[in-house]
């Protein structure tokens, strides 16, 4: 599979117009999610109700479980060996962003998040 940093060098067939890169500004986003940052995300007012209760998912022991997975993967795609392949740093941001969210440009790109797309 080739790897994503790669591709990002390649400028051949680039498939964003100028008007489309306007539209795809990454300058407010926050950057990728860690997993704190996830679950200081559920703390805010959203009502939750679980067996007649309203409950907070983040410490309720029901969601405990579900909670940490999530939350470890989100801090997989900081991980150095995985980092490379799982997040980017768009030219009008200081942030990581996750890999789901960048527009492929080029066809390198497109093969390699979304080979069935290309199959």
């Amino acid at each position: 599979m080739t790897n994503s940093s790669t591709c990002l060098q390649d400028k051949s067939a680039n498939f964003l117009s100028p008007d489309s890169k306007a539209n795809l500004s990454t300058t407010d986003a926050k950057g990728a999610w860690t997993g704190e940052r996830y679950i200081e995300s559920l703390k805010d007012s959203r009502q939750v109700w679980y067996d007649g209760q309203r409950i907070d998912v983040t410490s309720h022991p029901s969601f405990s479980g579900m909670l940490n997975k999530l939350a470890s993967l989100y801090n997989e795609q900081h991980k150095e060996e995985n980092s490379k392949d799982m997040l980017w740093k768009p030219e009008d941001s200081e942030n990581l962003i996750s890999v789901s969210y960048m527009p492929p440009r080029n066809s390198c790109l497109l093969i390699t998040f979304f080979p069935v797309a290309v199959a």
